[in-house]
């Protein structure tokens, strides 16, 4: 640096080239002067060209542009996630306070499900029995009416002896006490014997002939003892179910928008996984976000409407498909579209074997399957062909979500299988036995000498009560025990169309059981019956032609709905022999019952030798036949 000052005033500036030649003759200087080579190696240069000089500096500035575009991505990143932070705390602050109350109303909604399906059974079994009653023992059931008229006038007579105008307060306490009616009923029944009332027995008796009268005359075509759209029972279990529902409405009106359902934060864990995926699976986020969902989905399933067709009433529309509520299927549901796309890709695609594709079947397992089960327990009516096709597609919408996924399918399908068996036990038990009635129950309100319902018309006949043709069509037995036989053989068909349509039979565990069922209900009401029509033309109809073609037209109509159930096996049988479509699942060894097909081919045998030669020529009676 001594030799920095050497030029003149006249020079010009020092450039770099000049400097750097200055710089090493300095450095030669010093290395000879101090004789010592070891501080400065003869390999040694501390020659540096402007080049280095300028190429490390804009090194230097590109490290200071990276190192500034990193903390930007940093900051945007810890925001993120702070973000996330923030709506996830806030979600789940809100969910622990809303899921006990939604779980709450849930378990209030089942319990009023599993109260109607109790009352409903012994209603229907009550209906049948005393049906059966005013048929087979009328002189009985018409004592048993007077005796209620008489507690009917006595308490009109008590109530006219207060005060004629009653508040609007009074007039409400008496309609409840009218909707607790059936409530203490069945509390009754299933207390001691002694608690049994049999003054409001009597009036419900009463009550339910003149509702089994009036359907008879507006809707003869039904068999009326499972129509329960205008009974009381169906109307006090609505107006409770809209209360609660309106309730349930209600629970998230304190909550911001956002935190009302679960869109906000799956588009926001949707984010997540696009932008950072390897954090977002290191989280178990897709493990996590089954539990976080699924009181919003519980929520949503309070007011499913599956099987039945409701009405909705809205004073502001008049349009009908927002007043008549059709049932929804399952991929319908709010919560299945916003799931079934979460995690997708820009063209609409999950990759293979990531944890996003285990969602929806984790809360169809979780959710749906519990709630499947609930509605073949308590809201399936057996004896309904439109609910058991509604039935049939949401369980087969629901396992076809399923099947794929053993740890789901082995827990879950032994769960819907053995509901439907229940099920349609429960229904057959009733219709043979009248099981939804406790035997002592019985014993109070049947006569003393009743063991069973009657299979035939002839079964309990007394000549001195009944008229001579009450056993011929047109006669009370007869309609009776036909109506009956046709309620069993509606029952078979749907239990059938159940059973074997669905896709729940591996190993035909449900092919067993549908054995087994046929021939227990066709040898128990319908053979008798049957059996009773073949015989009657050379026996009770023998002089009656008008009966005889009535029997024939009853014979014919029995015969077609067997062979509907019949083609309804064979389908299934052809199904094993079909390999190309593989949407249908194969069923081996399904074969109607021999015994019930010999049976049906000796009574069209039998029906064609006892008719009277004088109506065989008959051109209705020849296309009876023929058919």
């Amino acid at each position: 640096s001594r030799q920095w000052n050497v030029w003149g005033e006249n020079d010009d500036a020092l450039n770099v080239s000049d400097a750097m030649k200055l710089i090493d003759a300095d450095m030669h200087s010093n290395r000879s002067s101090n004789n010592n080579p070891s501080l400065y190696p003869s390999s040694f240069s501390c020659h540096v060209s402007y080049e280095e000089i300028e190429s490390e500096y804009h090194e230097i500035e590109r490290s200071l542009d990276t190192n500034t575009k990193q903390t930007q991505i940093m900051q945007e990143k810890h925001s993120f996630f702070e973000h996330v932070n923030n709506e996830c705390t806030a979600y789940l602050n809100c969910l622990s306070e809303k899921a006990p109350m939604i779980a709450k109303y849930a378990a209030m909604h089942l319990h009023l499900r599993q109260t109607k399906h109790a009352f409903m059974r012994r209603y229907q079994c009550l209906n049948m029995l005393e049906h059966f009653q005013q048929t087979f023992y009328p002189t009985q059931f018409a004592q048993d009416l007077k005796v209620a008229s008489m507690y009917a006038k006595i308490s009109h007579l008590n109530e006219s002896i207060g005060d004629n105008e009653q508040s609007q307060q009074q007039q409400q306490q008496q309609q409840q006490s009218k909707e607790k009616e059936y409530d203490a009923l069945l509390s009754a029944w299933n207390d001691e014997p002694e608690t049994f009332e049999m003054e409001r027995y009597l009036l419900q008796k009463q009550r339910r002939s003149e509702q089994r009268t009036n359907q008879q005359q507006q809707q003869p075509q039904i068999y009326y003892y499972y129509n329960h759209e205008h009974n009381m029972i169906e109307n006090t279990h609505f107006r409770k179910q809209e209360k609660l529902l309106q309730e349930v409405s209600g629970i998230f009106d304190d909550t911001r928008m956002q935190y009302r359902s679960f869109k906000c934060l799956s588009e926001l864990l949707h984010a997540w996984k696009t932008r950072y995926r390897a954090s977002y699976e290191q989280a178990h986020v897709s493990e996590c976000i089954p539990v976080v969902i699924a009181p919003f989905v519980t929520l949503e399933l309070l007011q499913w409407n599956a099987l039945k067709c409701r009405i909705q009433i809205d004073d502001h529309s008049d349009n009908e498909c927002e007043i008549v509520m059709q049932p929804s299927a399952l991929i319908e549901h709010a919560w299945y579209r916003l799931m079934a796309t979460y995690g997708t890709d820009d063209k609409g695609e999950i990759h293979a074997n990531d944890a996003d594709d285990l969602i929806v079947p984790t809360l169809i397992a979780s959710l749906i399957v519990p709630a499947l089960v609930h509605l073949v327990r308590y809201d399936w009516n057996p004896y309904s062909a439109p609910e058991t096709k509604q039935l049939l597609m949401q369980v087969n919408t629901a396992w076809q979500h399923l099947r794929s996924y053993h740890r789901f399918a082995a827990d879950k399908k032994p769960l819907l299988v053995d509901a439907i068996k229940e099920r349609c036990t429960e229904a057959i038990s009733d219709l043979l036995s009248c099981s939804a009635i406790p035997s002592w129950v019985l014993t109070k309100i049947m006569p003393k000498n009743f063991k069973q319902i009657a299979t035939k018309p002839l079964d309990v006949l007394d000549l001195n009560v009944h008229e001579k043709c009450t056993n011929l069509p047109g006669g009370a037995m007869y309609e009776y025990v036909k109506n009956r036989v046709l309620n069993a053989v509606q029952l078979l068909q749907n239990v059938s169309v159940l059973m074997l349509q669905n896709e729940l039979d591996d190993n035909n565990e449900c092919t067993e059981w549908l054995l087994q069922v046929t021939r227990n209900i066709y040898h128990s009401v319908i053979e008798p019956f049957v059996t009773f029509m073949v015989r009657s033309p050379a026996k009770h109809a023998k002089e009656d032609m008008n009966a005889q073609m009535e029997i024939l037209r009853d014979l014919k109509n029995i015969f077609e709905k067997f062979s509907t159930l019949q083609k309804l096996w064979k389908q299934n049988e052809e199904c094993e022999n079909d390999d190309d479509d593989e949407d249908i699942r194969m069923k081996s060894e399904i074969r109607f019952p021999d015994s019930i097909t010999k049976h049906i081919q000796r009574s069209l045998s039998e029906i064609n030798n006892n008719i009277n030669d004088s109506i065989r020529e008959h051109e209705n009676v020849i296309q009876i036949l023929n058919s």
